[in-house]
């Protein structure tokens, strides 16, 4: 029970997973959507030319009437149902898009759907209008699709048309393409009357909304041991307007409260219920008469709406991709600089507190800053919304920045849009922030780092040194295996849920891309920064200094998830724009950048010992922010098409200036190039990991003078402690990429190749400073007094529990994970083969071999043991408990259990007889040792022997 309990406190660390989970298991219909009834394109314009567009109708394809006495039957059963009139006639009618019939009393929902209203295309979209301040949260987007009505069988079908696969409007292939691939049909509505003079067809929307499943929330629920319950779910709002509904549905749901589930939502004051709000808007997709679409360029960083276009076989490749973008028009095109015929509006959440508006405001107008570039002037504007508004942030009409309220979700921001699927036009968008991280950032001493038993969850430690082709998927499904490990009745439904995971190829991509800050790494980077300017300044958590970093990095948050609503991806390259000496110049970060992008992943930038500190965070945008935006929003809708490829090709072209880099989220998941990395900064990534670790040192040292002020909580030692260590270790991330890695880029210039080595001299700076930093003997001297500080929590009771398991601080443990982390990172096989490759690729005087490699770590690890052979050498517990680490990983690669190269396997055997020698040498002065290392020197050296064959 105690285990249980533990585990239980863990959940705050874990949240955050289950929303990838939501909508990696809320995405099988947005995979499988298309467009069958007409899947045409123009043949003049890059424009999709279908007739299931705005306007257009087609002639129902029921089947015709059967005999005389079918007929008759049916009129008698149709003269047995009630009539129109007789089930709207204790409902109101509420005029819009369409015809509405609500009985509030009752829970009655009728939509009135006319004939020349079939067939034509809408958007569907869905989000949570209130969550559980935990997995599920407020304001998330659950699924979005184009959907139409179709009359079969004297039923009402609501389909997902395919959109994936289309042809030319006279192509004959169009027959054969609408018969290749389905449509998905997601609901069939009974037509409950006709009305007999505008000859429209009267359906209960209810089921649709209330048991259908529309946002595919049934696969989590019943992996979490919950099922919908009709009974209590009820439509709490309904608004129509003439271009789109809005209604509210509250969604019931129970269940036994599993084990899995008590870990995911502690929040519930009772586990065995709980209600979701879902929000469905239905709106009209626009017409396509004025916007243009854009063609995708793979230099320059947009989320993509794509299909193929199998007209088209003059061309290898036959998608046709369009940039995700909004429809902007400058109301004089030929003007530099123009403002815009409508410009974007966002507007500030009236929930969002007074001494945060000022902060967001500036966060979404420093785009304008890029729209100038583009050619407009006040390209976005920015309301606050009243506090007596009677429309709700969740009405697509509206864009907004939101403020939602989580329990340690370790969510920053989200940055949702909702796409025309047909063109790319971006119709709808809201930024979510997560009030929490502030309340965070603003009280030191809660941590997201500081609810586990050692300090950090499973996924933390992966986030720190993630091993080379490690993917998020399995990054993520190990952590859920590890959370369940062991707890009795989780485990199971752990396997059902990576079961679940596994057959779903598209996760987490599906909408990953589309959110930032979505994990507990980000978060905790902003904590780690905060953590060392309080400790360094010893400032109390009010202090001046301490709300100039809350406000720049909030303001930062902001710009971030707003470029992802204007369509912009990650660049993880944008934070190497500066040179460390250069990042903390103020004039010169402020007039042209701290980063080339927001749109990194950065890290607080924290000035070294004695250095006068620099903004913190961006305070504008950087030179690729401007160009994205110039090329995704210039205005040539006055140019003939072909003149707007060739200025856009002009404007792509410029990606080989080094400040217009680009690398995103695929590329950071390959581990291919160390400058395509987050939470690194500066055009010298290996100085600036040596500077923060030395930082981290610094850290250590102010926390042994430091004791906690009168009336702080006991565990604030601890956890700017384990925040501080977090961030030294953090730093090797940097380094480890140069091992093994090279620069990629997407310039698509025959000038320079994609793929550029590194110096040898890198790969050996960043080998000496793992070395000094993290495997050396005095890489970490924490005093007596330090240690015994770091009390934990003892509160008890539901959100804090208490660590049953270890009280003191679990020093050996803590170390030896992450230094073994770092380690099996440095050997995995992948970095092994890249390196072999890298060979081929390489002048001999700049490459790094693997023998080099391995006999450097060998060495640096067993230096006590090598120096015996002249002077007996006692060996302290942290450099055994490494030294442990590696003969396993060594034993590993020689006896093939790790699938590395056959040359590994033979360079470890190689190094495994080298070190049975010297373990022998060592031995022949065991008199001079002290038993624990008399020990493990024996045990070493049989361990080689049995491995080896020889006794």
């Amino acid at each position: 029970m105690s285990r249980l309990i533990a585990r239980f406190a863990r959940a705050s660390e874990m949240a955050y997973l289950f929303l990838f989970l939501a909508m990696a298991l809320g995405s099988g219909s947005i995979a499988q959507a298309g467009l069958s009834q007409d899947r045409s394109l123009s043949q003049t314009s890059s424009q999709p030319k279908t007739s299931l567009k705005q306007g257009e109708s087609k002639p129902s394809s029921d089947p015709p009437p059967g005999n005389a006495t079918t007929s008759a039957s049916h009129s008698q059963d149709d003269s047995e149902k009630p009539s129109f009139a007789d089930l709207v006639a204790d409902t109101t009618r509420l005029e819009g898009l369409f015809p509405l019939y609500h009985n509030v009393e009752e829970g009655e929902l009728f939509l009135e759907l006319h004939p020349d209203q079939l067939n034509r295309l809408h958007l569907l979209v869905m989000s949570l209008s209130q969550g559980v301040g935990s997995v599920f949260l407020e304001g998330f987007p659950l699924e979005d699709f184009p959907i139409v009505f179709q009359k079969r069988n004297q039923r009402i079908l609501v389909t997902v048309p395919n959109t994936h696969f289309r042809t030319q409007g006279n192509d004959p292939q169009r027959a054969g393409v609408e018969r290749g691939f389905s449509d998905s049909v997601l609901a069939s509505l009974e037509i409950k009357a006709t009305h007999p003079e505008r000859g429209s067809y009267l359906l209960d929307i209810r089921p649709l909304l209330l048991t259908q499943d529309l946002p595919d929330l049934n696969p989590v629920m019943s992996i979490l041991s919950f099922a919908g319950q009709e009974n209590r779910s009820y439509i709490s709002e309904v608004k129509n307007f003439p271009e789109n509904i809005e209604i509210e549905a509250k969604l019931a749901f129970s269940g036994s409260g599993s084990t899995l589930s008590r870990i995911f939502l502690p929040t519930l004051p009772d586990g065995r219920a709980f209600s979701l709000g879902v929000r469905y808007s239905l709106s009209r997709l626009p017409e396509l008469s004025t916007y243009r679409p854009r063609l995708a360029d793979n230099r320059i960083g947009y989320f993509i709406t794509a299909y193929q276009n199998l007209s088209n076989f003059s061309q290898s490749d036959p998608f046709v991709r369009y940039i995700q973008r909004w429809h902007l028009e400058k109301q004089d095109p030929t003007a530099a600089l123009s403002p815009p015929v409508e410009p974007l509006v966002f507007w500030i959440e009236n929930t969002v507190p007074h001494e945060y508006r000022e902060t967001i405001r500036e966060g979404v107008l420093m785009w304008n800053q890029a729209f100038e570039q583009a050619g407009y002037l006040n390209a976005i504007e920015v309301r606050q919304m009243p506090d007596d508004a009677d429309w709700d942030p969740a009405d697509i009409r509206y864009n907004t920045i939101r403020w939602f309220q989580a329990f340690d979700s370790g969510i920053a921001g989200m940055g949702p849009s909702r796409v025309n699927p047909l063109t790319g036009q971006i119709l709808d968008s809201d930024v979510l922030i997560n009030a929490d991280v502030i309340r965070m950032l603003t009280r030191e001493t809660d941590s997201l780092l500081s609810q586990s038993r050692s300090g950090w969850s499973p996924e933390a430690e992966r986030m720190l040194v993630d091993l080379p082709g490690c993917s998020q998927t399995s990054c993520i499904t190990e952590t859920i295996a590890a959370e369940a490990a062991g707890v009795e009745g989780a485990e199971e439904d752990a396997q059902r849920l990576l079961q679940e995971l596994r057959s779903r190829s598209n996760f987490p991509l599906n909408h990953g891309p589309r959110l930032s800050c979505t994990c507990a790494a980000c978060t905790q980077a902003f904590q780690e920064g905060l953590t060392a300017v309080s400790v360094l300044g010893n400032l109390p958590p009010g202090h001046e200094t301490v709300q100039t970093y809350i406000h720049q990095y909030l303001r930062y948050l902001v710009a971030h998830e707003v470029g992802h609503v204007l369509g912009l991806r990650h660049n993880f390259k944008g934070s190497t724009l500066r040179r460390p000496e250069e990042l903390h110049d103020r004039e010169l970060t402020r007039r042209e950048g701290l980063t080339s992008s927001v749109m990194d992943y950065m890290p607080p930038n924290l000035a070294a010992s004695g250095e006068t500190q620099g903004d913190f965070f961006p305070t504008g945008l950087g030179p690729y922010d401007e160009w994205a935006i110039t090329y995704g929003y210039s205005d040539f809708s006055h140019l003939p098409p072909q003149e707007e490829r060739r200025r856009l090709e002009a404007i792509a072209s410029r990606s080989t200036e080094p400040e217009l880099s680009y690398g995103t989220d695929e590329d950071l998941w390959a581990e291919v190039g160390p400058e395509i990395n987050w939470f690194d900064l500066s055009s010298d990534t290996i100085e600036h990991s040596q500077l923060q670790m030395q930082l981290g040192r610094e850290i250590f040292e102010r926390l042994e003078q430091q004791l906690p002020r009168a009336g702080d909580p006991p565990e604030r030692l601890r956890t700017q402690f384990n925040v501080a260590l977090f961030y030294y270790f953090r730093q090797s991330r940097a380094l480890l990429k140069h091992i093994g890695g090279q620069s990629f880029n997407r310039h698509q210039s025959p000038e320079v190749t994609p793929f550029e080595t590194l110096s040898l001299e890198q790969k050996e700076r960043s080998l000496a400073l793992l070395e000094q930093y993290i495997f050396a003997e005095d890489a970490f001297n924490f005093s007596p007094r330090l240690l015994n500080s770091l009390a934990p929590s003892r509160w008890f009771h539901w959100g804090s529990s208490p660590n049953f398991q270890r009280v003191d601080y679990p020093i050996h443990e803590q170390i030896l994970s992450l230094q073994g982390g770092i380690l099996r990172s440095l050997l995995a096989p992948e970095r092994l083969r890249r390196l072999r490759d890298l060979e081929m690729r390489t002048a001999p005087e700049e490459t790094l071999q693997v023998p080099d490699l391995l006999g450097r770590v060998y060495r640096g690890v067993w230096s006590e043991v090598l120096e015996s052979r002249r002077v007996a050498t006692n060996i302290s517990s942290l450099r055994r408990g490494l030294q442990r680490q590696h003969l396993q990983l060594s034993l590993d690669m020689a006896s093939g259990r790790v699938h590395g190269t056959e040359d590994s396997r033979t360079l470890a055997r190689y190094y495994l007889g080298q070190l049975e020698e010297a373990l022998t040498a060592a031995l022949r002065r065991e008199g001079d040792l002290d038993t624990y290392t008399r020990a493990h020197l024996r045990d070493s050296r049989m361990r080689i022997r049995e491995a080896m064959g020889d006794n």
